[in-house]
């Protein structure tokens, strides 16, 4: 009975902080209050430090301090990388890039790619080996398990990961064209010359984002919670950090957590990267030629 309650203290206190930790009380403090908070990161920083501090003392936070540290770890290069990116000193690097698509995703990415391998760093002194936190290719037609109402009787994930990959990315492209328009012939054309970088960005950006938001948070949580929690919390944040993103608002939200549902659970169920990162990547390119395209932007 014991064992009960702290177990669900322990999953009530992990999904608060995941909440204070997303930038949903951002998007109240500005959606609703009207509020623009300068200081909201910085104010997280401190509020993750603390907790890291007091988990050396408070037991039921001692059982969630590596995914406090990761957090702290999330928050604090996202930090740096606003921080980085206002610096005279990084953008006089990029002088001679003229195409605003190229400079905005090079300036970002590459931080992104810096910021990856911290995180990289940092799991593998405590995880000890890669494939610990989900860094491996991973049964790939691994058993998929059934999702009450959607997948009853489902596939491998060889099947389902490819099948998965073409429905995401018809709702994202309906979105797309929703939001910005049906691109013309001669603009597709256009961005020919740079789709290379546009698949070299979204690689970045999806190896980032795998590794912070989903293998990080799931392979120190997955003993801890439980699997099924650390799937449903990590598909949340995931969802709530598009809000201002790509596909943004609300709608952005729920495909972004659909999206973190499925590919999280891609993830534990073949124990590896492979499909969370392919499916991952090609909905990033066609968000990347989109903005290549200049047909849309993030937040909208």
């Amino acid at each position: 009975m014991i064992d009960t309650v702290q177990n669900k203290k322990l999953k009530n206190l992990t999904w608060l902080l995941m909440i204070i930790s997303s930038i949903l009380p951002l998007v109240i403090l500005k959606e609703v209050f009207k509020i623009e908070p300068n200081w909201f990161f910085e104010a997280q920083l401190i509020i993750f430090f603390i907790l890291l501090l007091a988990s050396f003392i408070f037991d039921l936070l001692k059982k969630i301090r590596l995914y406090i540290l990761m957090v702290l770890i999330l928050i604090g290069t996202q930090w740096l990388t606003t921080i980085i990116q206002s610096l005279a000193t990084w953008n006089n690097l990029f002088n001679n890039i003229t195409n605003d698509f190229i400079l905005l995703l090079l300036k970002g990415q590459l931080l992104k790619l810096a910021a990856a391998l911290i995180i990289f760093i940092v799991l593998l002194y405590f995880k000890k080996r890669p494939k610990n936190f989900f860094i491996a290719m991973g049964d790939i037609d691994g058993e998929v398990k059934p999702i009450k109402f959607i997948l009853t009787e489902p596939p491998n994930w060889k099947k389902l990961g490819f099948t998965f990959a073409i429905y995401l990315s018809i709702g994202t492209l309906i979105f797309l064209v929703i939001a910005g328009g049906i691109p013309s012939l001669d603009k597709l054309i256009s961005i020919i010359p740079i789709f290379p970088l546009i698949i070299i960005f979204a690689a970045i950006n999806s190896f980032y984002e795998e590794l912070g938001y989903r293998a990080a948070l799931i392979s120190v949580l997955e003993d801890k919670i439980g699997s099924k929690q650390s799937l449903y919390l990590t598909s949340v944040f995931f969802g709530i950090a598009h809000f201002y993103g790509v596909p943004y608002g609300v709608v952005g939200v729920i495909m972004a957590t659909f999206l973190g549902y499925i590919i999280g659970k891609s993830m534990l169920e073949t124990r590896g990267f492979f499909w969370a990162f392919i499916i991952h990547m090609i909905l990033d390119i066609l968000i990347f030629s989109f903005m290549a395209l200049n047909m849309i932007t993030p937040g909208g």
